[in-house]
């Protein structure tokens, strides 16, 4: 059988989030663990091999506004109106809706038992679990906590025989795992114990009524008929500095992220941006790969104006040796692209047309 390697794009997807306050309750009917804790310092980074025999759960991003639709692998309702089928035994909750996100952990150890017995308790309606290790990598960047190193090790999530009962707010969980543990992410509905509590009123001035001034004569003191009122003035609110976060020093680009509405459509750069291009398939025989890099100079013949080419591929795909000469560009905490980035520069095929002789 011939073997291909293919490097493939994928969307980016996007996200709007507000970070607030907990919404994981607690557990209750813990058998088989040390412990079922809840906290608000997670380990960081999170170890493959905790061994510690506690079942551990934290908050993360809550009352988020998806702008894209999520990929879960169980749901609480199939015919939900906002649950559609995403196919090989998945879901997606739609866009526009408004969840929390819970992550737990759980590896056994310290004379612990193997399995897990719990209900986990939250404030509102569970709707899935994403139990599967692609998709919790896919997620961590939109859905996980900011500086929080989750830890790219395989085979995070639920095992087949691990089972997960919604109830309602509760989730009834029969757990196993053995090295490394079992990790997942609790989608639940709005919160209201992460809502942000509305500002407080600005309090009106009030009129007061002065007392009567005394006053002096040779008779002796005494109170004025005529009471003086005295009117506390009214102090005008100051008004709230308008905030505005510059993108770029460039008027070019400014104009184009200010002018963005529509988050799902990628805006047209300026032709000075224009630098790179990409590779979005490539496809060789398994017998020809180790010759994958000769393919790089006509490459870059092809768009003489551009200086950089980019291919990018999911964590969980080898590596070609096309990408041998490549430099792979380091995630950023906030970035929620799910593929590697690799970037060449054309100068570093410079090198091949280049031989090195003894000097007489």
């Amino acid at each position: 059988m011939k073997t291909l390697y293919c490097s493939i794009f994928s969307m980016v997807c996007m996200f709007t989030s507000v970070v607030a306050n907990a919404t994981l309750i607690g557990f209750s009917g813990c058998v088989g663990a040390n412990s079922c804790d809840v906290t608000i310092t997670p380990p960081n980074p999170v170890l493959p091999n905790p061994n510690d025999g506690v079942l551990l759960g934290w908050d993360e991003v809550q009352n988020l506004t998806l702008t894209e639709s999520l990929r879960v692998d169980r749901v609480f309702d199939e015919s939900a109106s906002f649950i559609s089928d995403a196919g090989s035994g998945d879901f997606f909750i739609a866009a526009g809706t408004v969840v929390s996100s819970h992550y737990l952990q759980w590896d056994p150890g310290m004379g612990s038992a193997g399995r897990v017995q719990a209900t986990i308790e939250l404030d509102s309606q569970v709707f899935a679990f994403i139990t599967d290790t692609q998709n919790l990598f896919d997620t961590d960047a939109a859905l996980g906590l900011l500086g929080l190193n989750y830890n790219d090790f395989g085979l995070r999530g639920l095992e087949g025989g691990d089972t997960t009962v919604f109830n309602g707010p509760n989730t009834d969980i029969n757990w196993s795992a053995s090295s490394p543990g079992d990790w997942t992410r609790l989608i639940t509905a709005f919160s209201p114990g992460a809502e942000d509590p509305p500002p407080e009123p600005e309090q009106a001035s009030e009129i007061h009524e002065a007392e009567p001034e005394k006053e002096e004569s040779e008779e002796g003191s005494y109170y004025s008929d005529e009471e003086k009122v005295e009117e506390t003035p009214v102090r005008e609110p100051t008004p709230e500095p308008s905030v505005h976060n510059m993108y770029s020093e460039d008027d070019e680009y400014e104009a184009i992220v200010t002018d963005l509405t529509d988050l799902e459509v990628i805006p047209q750069p300026p032709e000075k941006a224009k630098n790179a291009f990409a590779v979005t398939l490539f496809c060789i025989e398994s017998a020809f790969d180790s010759r994958a890099r000769d393919f790089l100079r006509y490459a870059f013949d092809l768009f003489p104006d551009r200086d950089f080419l980019i291919v990018t591929q999911p964590h969980t795909v080898a590596e070609s040796s096309l990408l041998s000469r490549f430099s792979q560009v380091k995630k950023r905490v906030s970035n929620t692209f799910s593929h590697v980035l690799y970037i060449l520069h054309r100068d570093s095929l410079l090198d091949i047309d280049m031989f090195v002789r003894r000097a007489r």
